[in-house]
Formats: structure tokens, sequence, C-alpha cells
């Protein structure tokens, strides 16, 4: 490299350099060579410095980052904690998941449960009710239909009493069949 008349060059760890001198008879170049210890030194030094710093630099990133996504994730733990924790009971017991405070996702993902919970709480009391309705509504003609066999089976009818009999069970079990068939 010339610089300002100047030659500077490095050449196996030897740094180099060529000065052009001129007197009155004399123009040549001048050429010296050195060996730079302390710079050798120092740029190990400074790799040492550069290699531990980013190390640590590095730890604190990765503890730091654990640190703030654990708190940042601690509401979503507790939220699928208390998810665990529901079955079909507890939907009917009006059991309800944490409200959490702020509008954030966890917050409204909070409320939209809340909200599920409700529909579903809502559908299975309604399929309770129904439940208890048909079975209402089948325990009736069934015990009609029982009472009327047992009844045949204790005492002797005539062909015609039969056939009444009969007639009054077909009819019991075609109110049986509309009642279920409104069911599909």
């Amino acid at each position: 490299i010339k610089i300002n008349g100047q030659i500077l060059y490095e050449v196996n760890d030897y740094d180099h350099a060529a000065i052009w001198y001129e007197s009155k008879d004399i123009k040549r170049y001048v050429f010296v060579a050195a060996f730079d210890t302390e710079r050798e030194k120092a740029i190990s030094i400074m790799q040492k410095i550069l290699f531990w710093g980013n190390a640590l630099v590095l730890l604190f990133t990765i503890l730091f980052s654990y640190f703030f996504a654990g708190r940042a994730l601690s509401p979503l733990r507790h939220l699928s904690k208390q998810i665990e924790s529901l079955d079909d009971r507890s939907i009917l017991q009006n059991h309800r998941l944490d409200q959490f405070e702020g509008k954030d996702e966890i917050a409204q993902l909070a409320n939209r449960f809340n909200e599920l919970f409700e529909r579903l709480q809502q559908g299975l009391t309604e399929r309770l009710a129904f439940s208890r309705y048909i079975s209402h509504e089948l325990r009736t003609p069934l015990a009609v239909v029982m009472n009327k066999l047992e009844l045949a089976q204790s005492k002797s009818y005539s062909e015609n009493e039969y056939k009444l009999l009969l007639d009054d069970l077909w009819t019991d079990h075609q109110r049986m069949s509309n009642l279920i068939e409104q069911l599909s």
C-alpha cells in the first residue's frame, strides 16, 4: 500500500515499510521490517474480551428471555389448569374461568371460554329437561301397556275381549311410535 510516498506491507507476521529517500547524490527506498509482539498480545486480549463478552451477553439474553417468557405465559398456564379441571358437572354447576384484567388476548380467550360454557350449560340443561320429559312421556304408555298385559295374563278372556285388548295395545304402540317419531 502506498501512502504519501511510503510503502506499507506485511509478510509472515512482519510489518515492512519502505520510505523514499533522496539526498544530493542518493535516491533510493529505505526498507525496514519489524515484528510487533505487543500488537499480537493486544489482539489476543481483544479476542478473549470479545468472546467472553459475547458469551455473557448471550447468557443474559437467554436468562432474561426465559424470565420474561415465563411471566408472559403464566396467565396462559393458569387458564390451562382451570380448563383441565372442568367436566360436565362443573359446567352445570355454573363454574366459570377466572376473569383476567385487561383486554389482552388471554383475557379475551377466558371470556370466550366463559361464553362457550354458558352456551354449553344452556344446552345441557335443555338436554336434561328434554330427557326428563321424554322419560315421563314414555313411562306412562309403557305402564299402561304393562298393566294391560299383566291383566291379560291373570284372567282368561273371550276371543272378542282379546281382540279389544290387542286393539288397545296397538293404539298405545302407535302413540309411543308417534312420540318417538317426533323426536327425530
